[in-house]
């Protein structure tokens, strides 16, 4: 795979290696958690039956490298993953033909209305 480098290190030895960056594994999971909590019940409340779950899941990214990027405020990349995310979660509100054509950055359909529970994922 194009990008994909595999490491010779242990698990035990990753989680140390990123706990100084992304902070103790099980504060920022914990964290992260409630985080996400509060943006559910938000979405739900804001939203109703109609929750876009695309745009819901790409803010959660959002709020992963806000978290991360407040333990360790000089990472750049947290702020470029941010934004990269932002922009997903705003693509999931529009329409293909609201993007410039040949764009090619989204490919979906309508997604304002959120998935149909009757229809299913691809109904």
């Amino acid at each position: 795979m194009k990008g994909c480098i595999m490491s010779k290190k242990n698990d035990k030895e990753i989680i140390e290696d990123r706990e100084e960056v992304y902070g103790p594994p099980r504060l920022f999971f914990e964290a992260h958690g409630r985080m996400c909590e509060v943006l559910d019940e938000y979405a739900h409340i804001g939203q109703g039956r109609k929750v876009n779950y695309g745009h819901l899941s790409a803010m959660k990214m959002v709020l992963l490298k806000v978290l991360r990027s407040t333990w360790c405020p000089d990472v750049e990349d947290n702020y470029v993953d941010a934004r990269n995310y932002a922009s997903i979660a705003e693509m999931t509100t529009r329409i293909e033909e609201e993007f410039a054509e040949g764009d090619g950055l989204w490919n979906g359909k309508e997604r304002r209305d959120g998935i149909n529970a009757s229809q299913g994922i691809f109904g």
